[in-house]
Order: structure tokens, then C-alpha cells, then sequence
């Protein structure tokens, strides 16, 4: 009579599962256009999960967001501060904004930096991307650092609510965070990517 081996049955149970999961989808069978605008469009999509079950989903698509992290030479940051229409919120945030159809994102940061900040900066890195709201948007966030900066004239600092630029050391951003002065979700996700990016050590 063969020899059981120990734990076979719970080894094989769990290849199924992990094949089972790796095999999970998400399957659209149709899409309707609810909503759009300049800046926005919902659609409603008829959806089969990944369980199998019959649903419907709302998405909206959102033109990529692009977000500088402009940092000086004393490691400083700048953030702008924006009153939210949304929420009616003075926020603390990065310059940024959506990417047009046609642009590239390192053209929309320069743009960006200039508009909201009045800064141009001869040294750029990208630090990667995010995805701001995947649970109802498609939208994917850019994020760049720039360096070597200068004072310029931006265009339209009063027109998005922009009421303040200032810079502040990371080491009071940290701060900010931690106190909730800091509070857009963007924000915060960015700043960190930047931060890691940097080698910036939150121990100390």
C-alpha cells in the first residue's frame, strides 16, 4: 500500500486556489456613456466579476494627472494652496494638473510648475506613477521631481483658487503630514514616492 504523503491534500487544495485566482477577471460586455465634459467622462459598464457574477460598474475616465515635487537646493519643497471648490478646503498641494490629449507629461509638469508655482527648474526626474482613485476612476498619476529652480511669472494663480506658493523643509513637510496640515490624497502619495525616491530616512 503506498505511503501517504504529509500535507498533499492541503498542497494540492492550494494549487487550485492559486491557479483558480491567477484565472480571476474582469469581463466588460458593454459600455455606455452616461456623462462628459472638457475635463471628465462617466461611463456605466455591464460587467461580469471576477467571481462570475453579473454587475454593473461606473467608471470615470479622467485625463492623466501630472504633479512636480519642486525641491531646492536646501531641501525645501514648494506647495501651493489651494481652496477646493469640492470640499471648501484651504489645501496644502503640489502644482499640477491634467495632461492634454496630444502632450507629454513632462511638458504638462513644466507647464504646470510655471501656472500654478511661477518656477522653472533645469533638472527633472521622473519618480513614477500612481493611481489616484482606482476604484471608480481611471485616471493615473505622473510624478516628477525638478531641481535647479528659478522664480517666473505664473498665469493663473487666482483663476484655480491658488491663494498662497511657499516652500517649507521636508523635515516640516513631515511634520505637516503627521499633524493633517497636509491632507489631499495626491499630495500625500506623491511626497512619499518623492521622499523614498530621495532616500529621505522617516526614522529620524
Amino acid at each position: 500500500m503506498p505511503r501517504a504523503v504529509p500535507y498533499l491534500d492541503s498542497y494540492c487544495i492550494l494549487v487550485v486556489k492559486i491557479n483558480r485566482f491567477l484565472s480571476m477577471k474582469w469581463k466588460t460586455l458593454d459600455s455606455k456613456l452616461i456623462y462628459k465634459n472638457p475635463w471628465l467622462s462617466l461611463r456605466e459598464d455591464k460587467i461580469v466579476h471576477p467571481n462570475g457574477k453579473s454587475g454593473i460598474y461606473s467608471v470615470v475616465d479622467i485625463a492623466p494627472g501630472i504633479f512636480t515635487v519642486a525641491l531646492t537646493e536646501n531641501n525645501e519643497i514648494y506647495m501651493v494652496r489651494e481652496l477646493r471648490y469640492t470640499t471648501g478646503i484651504n489645501s496644502w498641494e503640489l502644482p499640477g494638473g491634467g495632461q492634454k490629449e496630444g502632450e507629454k507629461s513632462i511638458q504638462t509638469a513644466k507647464k504646470e510648475l510655471l501656472e500654478e508655482a511661477g518656477l522653472v527648474a533645469n533638472r527633472w526626474f521622473h519618480v513614477g506613477q500612481s493611481q489616484a482613485l482606482n476604484g471608480s476612476s481611471s485616471q493615473i498619476d505622473q510624478v516628477f521631481i525638478a531641481k535647479g529652480l528659478s522664480r517666473k511669472k505664473g498665469k493663473k494663480e487666482k483663476k484655480e483658487g491658488i491663494g498662497a506658493v511657499r516652500k517649507f523643509k521636508v523635515s516640516r513637510i513631515v511634520e505637516m503630514i503627521k499633524k493633517g496640515d497636509i491632507s489631499d490624497g495626491q499630495a500625500l502619495a506623491h511626497l512619499t514616492m518623492a521622499l523614498l525616491y530621495l532616500g529621505y530616512d522617516f526614522k529620524r
